[in-house]
């Protein structure tokens, strides 16, 4: 287990555009193109909470962990011997 600093540059998210709609809907795993207004705006101000603005735009900060798993040696991935 590895645990990694990474940053969302949510810049385009908060500005609605439909590249941060699109990022959002990744995130989120849901399809958000037809979401009513008032849950997109409570969804919007929970987001303006998190990120931190800046100069060069709107990001969130986020601690993400990573499983690395090790393939044993002589193996090419699809269970064939080399």
């Amino acid at each position: 287990l590895e645990m990694l600093e990474s940053r969302l540059d949510c810049t385009e998210c908060l500005a609605r555009s439909p590249t941060g709609v699109a990022i959002l809907s990744h995130c989120l795993d849901a399809d958000l193109r037809r979401l009513c207004e008032p849950k997109m705006l409570r969804l919007l101000q929970s987001l303006w909470r998190l990120a931190t603005i800046g100069e060069h735009g709107a990001h969130v900060e986020e601690t993400t962990a990573i499983f690395l798993l090790s393939k044993p040696r002589g193996q090419c991935g699809c269970g064939v011997s080399r």
